[in-house]
Order: structure tokens, then sequence, then C-alpha cells
């Protein structure tokens, strides 16, 4: 299966397992939060990386839910590129500039002021290049990732992900150019997203699950997560970085 296939199910049965506003990446949670605003915050985190105004290109950027954010909350001029064509149309319903491309090979990516990855660097096969070119096309990068510390680099999650060590993401940031000085864990405050996520999938039909490759993938990692939660996030770092 393609990438851009992965990401094609169903809108409506994501938003049972995302919410209407589609956000597929960890929520940070605090005190009282439901999943909807673990989502939110996960993005407004970043907001002092993203300037009021600023363009923004949002890498691998879904059904457009962070990216509506920034249009409306931040008044960026943001523009999202997304494999697949289903996450592209329904962005574009939502009035988001949106295109369809693989962001590995596109000719031209344009001028922006921040290059935004929210966990979607990890579909990128060749890390060095993409981080090389972003740095031909933004003053600065913000990424979010999740890494793979107590494993071989390796691909996951139905084969769509390749995942490295977070050593090796900042020798490949830094090979490519760009200066750090933002790098922190938010892994503590993602966990409660993946009891939250398996609570939803579990309430799909079982048939709906197994028909669609992406859904029985995501149900059978986070069921694996939920083995040894801890365990997990302290091999697993979820990385919020901030690059110029």
């Amino acid at each position: 299966m393609t990438l851009a296939t992965f990401y094609g199910g169903s809108v409506a049965t994501w938003q049972r397992v995302l919410g209407d506003e589609l956000h597929y990446h960890h929520g940070l949670f605090a005190d009282g939060d439901d999943l909807a605003d673990a989502l939110r915050r996960a993005v407004r985190v970043l907001y002092p990386y993203l300037p009021h105004g600023a363009r923004v290109l949002d890498v691998g950027c879904g059904w457009g839910g962070p990216l509506a954010m920034l249009v409306e909350e931040r008044g960026c001029a943001a523009t999202g590129v997304t494999i697949s064509s289903t996450q592209r149309h329904h962005a574009a319903v939502r009035g988001l500039d949106v295109r369809c491309v693989d962001v590995e090979t596109v000719a031209e990516l344009g001028r922006f002021d921040v290059a935004l990855l929210l966990e979607s660097f990890e579909h990128i096969v060749d890390k060095a290049a993409l981080l090389a070119r972003l740095r031909g096309c933004a003053s600065r990068i913000v990424l979010r990732v999740n890494c793979q510390d107590h494993a071989p680099a390796g691909v996951r999650f139905g084969g769509t992900m390749h995942m490295v060590d977070s050593r090796t993401l900042r020798a490949l940031l830094e090979a490519a150019g760009w200066r750090i000085w933002v790098w922190r864990d938010r892994r503590p405050a993602s966990l409660a997203s993946q009891p939250a996520w398996r609570e939803r999938l579990r309430r799909l039909p079982p048939d709906v699950v197994a028909g669609d490759e992406h859904l029985a993938t995501f149900l059978g990692w986070v069921e694996d997560v939920m083995r040894d939660q801890r365990a997990w996030a302290q091999a697993n770092p979820l990385l919020e970085i901030v690059a110029d």
C-alpha cells in the first residue's frame, strides 16, 4: 500500500476517531483536558515559534486541523502539503490552501518563514535530503517527531514510518545547517492520547477496522503501546524541536 492510499480512508470514520477537527497527532494534556482540548494545546504551544502573519509551510498537513488554527488564530499565510488527494479535498472544502504533492519529489516548494512538521517527519524516507531542501526554502523549522531510541532504525506503522533515534535526528538537522535552539521531550504530557484513541477505535465496527489497513494498524499499535506504556514512553521520546 502506498502512503497516499494509507491516508485515503473515509473522512467520516476518521472523524469518529480523531474528532471533527481531524488533528492526527498526539495531544498535550493538562488537568481537566479532554482529547480535543489537548490536541488544540499541542498546536498552541508552538505559537511562540510561529509569528503572527508568518508564511508557514505545513508539511504533512493531513486533513487540515492544525493548518486551520494557524490561519484563524495566528493570521498565518499557511500552505499545507499532503500526499493524499482525500485529505487535500477535505482541506480545500474547509477553504484551506493545500497542495497534493509528494514533498520528497516535488520540484518547487516555495519560500516560507517557517516549515512546520507536526508528527509527519516520520514518514519521510530521505530525511537528510528533505532537511536540506527545507533549509533552502524556510528560515525556521518547527518539528514534533516520534523517535525510536531503544531499537534499531527501521520501518514501522504498516510500512509507512521510517524511524530514527533522537541522536541521529539531531545529527541530521545539524548536518543540513539548522541551528537548534529548542529541544524538549513532550512524551510525558502526551500519554493520555493513546487510551483515548484506543477507546474510540474500539467503538468502530470490527469489520470497518479490519477492512481498512490504516485503522487496523493504528489500533494494533495503540494496543501494543498500552501493554507497557511507561516503558514504551521511556524508549520513544516525542521531541519538539525548533531550529533556525
